[in-house]
């Protein structure tokens, strides 16, 4: 059996909505964006830059990659519940992709292994290559203005894994861009981090709030009421595939700020444990939430906060300390 033939019928068989295979390029072509880069996405993203652009300096021998994309839109009900909500992703509600999509491509690599004797590692966000950049290279979407893959049949808001294999595929894949350039993205950002000029990240909310050093009273000002991520360009991408009614639990997409910030580490990993929030740490998530906190703008937020000016946490400490100031100051 060829192999596109396994991968469309497993696709088929797995709800996966993209797949595709390439030849296992490096990326020479982007190493001075990668270096330029690094610092920006130190803590995301792996140190070694020769990683980032040569599959086989991960397996030996690579000789293709396979892609996938997985959509993970949802609907949710937004009608206020509590006095103080927050707001967290919808890539991060439910079980973590990093592990489903690693799954998904282990169970995969099993059905190859049934046609071809094969070395091969798989990846979701934790691997060395760009999840972007290989989406892109094996066909299955391109840079869209929101500044992230837009996928044939997913659309925006889609989880992306790879596998760098050593199966011998000598072709390139067809590169496409579903991207019909219509601007919502760019409409719907609230801090300007999309425009006609492409995608500053160092103003996109979601890469604020996963970041693990103090923010500045800007940037937390910039997040509002997210503590995890933002969803606003994702969500009105016309290409995404229909959404899923989400019917869990309110606490996993939009939980109240007083919740987060009364939960214990060991709490926190009981109840968030199983996401991707759990990723990025208690300290991080409840530094969010007092920033969020502080957007309230009331005694109720203040009386939250204070707590936090003799944590022992110094990301804490010093989030309490601006987000006392945000609120002072709104009252001169």
């Amino acid at each position: 059996m060829e192999i596109q033939e396994i991968l469309y019928k497993f696709a088929k068989e797995n709800n996966i909505d993209d797949i595709g295979i390439s030849k296992a390029e490096n990326f020479e072509h982007m190493r001075d964006i990668y270096s330029k880069s690094m610092g920006k996405l130190k803590g995301f993203i792996k140190d070694d830059i020769e990683k980032r652009i040569y599959p086989s300096y991960t397996v030996e021998n690579a000789k293709s990659i396979i892609a996938i994309a997985k959509s993970y839109n949802k609907r949710f009900d937004f009608s206020p519940k509590s006095e103080m909500p927050c707001f967290i992703s919808a890539g991060a509600v439910g079980e973590d992709y990093h592990k489903e999509m690693t799954y998904i491509l282990e169970k995969l690599a099993i059905e190859l292994k049934k046609e071809f004797d094969f070395q091969y590692g798989v990846f979701s966000d934790t691997g060395p290559l760009s999840d972007r950049d290989v989406a892109k290279m094996c066909g299955i979407g391109g840079y869209g203005q929101n500044g992230s893959i837009v996928t044939k049949t997913g659309g925006s808001a889609v989880f992306i894994g790879y596998m760098i294999t050593t199966i011998d595929f000598d072709k390139k894949a067809e590169k496409i861009n579903p991207c019909t350039s219509c601007g919502k993205c760019i409409t719907v950002c609230p801090t300007g981090a999309l425009s006609e000029n492409g995608f500053n990240m160092e103003k996109c909310i979601s890469y604020l709030t996963q970041l693990k050093r103090p923010l500045t009273k800007e940037e937390m000002l910039s997040l509002n009421k997210s503590i995890y991520g933002c969803d606003r360009c994702q969500m009105v991408c016309p290409l995404n595939k229909e959404s899923i009614i989400f019917k869990g639990e309110t606490k996993e997409y939009m939980p109240e700020i007083e919740f987060i910030l009364s939960l214990s580490k060991s709490e926190f990993k009981k109840i968030y444990g199983h996401t991707a929030l759990f990723w990025r740490g208690s300290s991080v998530i409840k530094r969010n939430a007092i920033a969020a906190a502080a957007s309230y703008d009331s005694e109720k937020a203040k009386e939250l906060i204070t707590p936090f000016l003799k944590s022992e946490s110094p990301l804490l400490k010093d989030a309490a300390e601006k987000a006392i100031d945000i609120i002072d100051e709104n009252k001169r």
